[in-house]
């Protein structure tokens, strides 16, 4: 996970910086680290364990950002998280697991199945409406599916951004 927020302060970063963190992603994915079912499980703990220990610190920044009260920030961002990284948990091992498909004429001394594989990299960039949700909810996904992740936080969410 990297925050591309550091590297876009005001003004663009050149473009040799920004190509390494994309280069480190695709590295970092090639290694195969990010295959096994325990990395993807451990990750998603992680990030139920952010949204845990920094409930305040979010509920602060959009607050600063948004305006937007605790109540609101604790029901439409952070219990949507928790909860759509716990469906992801609950649920990966399915999504992992090979689906076998029917044979035809062609396949019947074959195997049939289809097999899902992690794409890469993924570059998620955030909205400032919902910057918490619209950002860390498809970073759930992404690493469910056992991808990178690089994240753009809007630059319209500063507070929300420094998290």
């Amino acid at each position: 996970l990297i925050l591309l927020d550091s590297l876009l302060q005001e003004t663009m970063a050149p473009m040799g910086q920004l190509s390494r963190v994309v280069a480190n992603s695709r590295a970092a994915f090639l290694s195969g680290r990010t295959r096994p079912l325990a990395w993807r499980m451990s990750q998603l703990q992680s990030l139920l364990q952010l949204l845990d220990e920094n409930e305040a610190e979010i509920c602060e920044a959009l607050g600063k950002d948004l305006r937007k009260p605790k109540q609101e920030c604790i029901s439409f961002e952070i219990e949507f998280l928790r909860n759509d990284v716990r469906g992801c948990i609950n649920n990966i091992e399915s999504w992992m697991a090979d689906y076998y498909v029917e044979k035809n004429i062609v396949t019947m001394m074959d195997t049939t199945l289809i097999h899902y594989d992690p794409l890469g990299v993924v570059l998620i960039m955030g909205a400032w409406n919902y910057p918490i949700m619209l950002s860390l909810g498809p970073l759930a996904g992404a690493i469910s599916a056992g991808n990178c992740v690089i994240i753009k936080p809007s630059e319209l969410a500063p507070a929300t951004s420094s998290i």
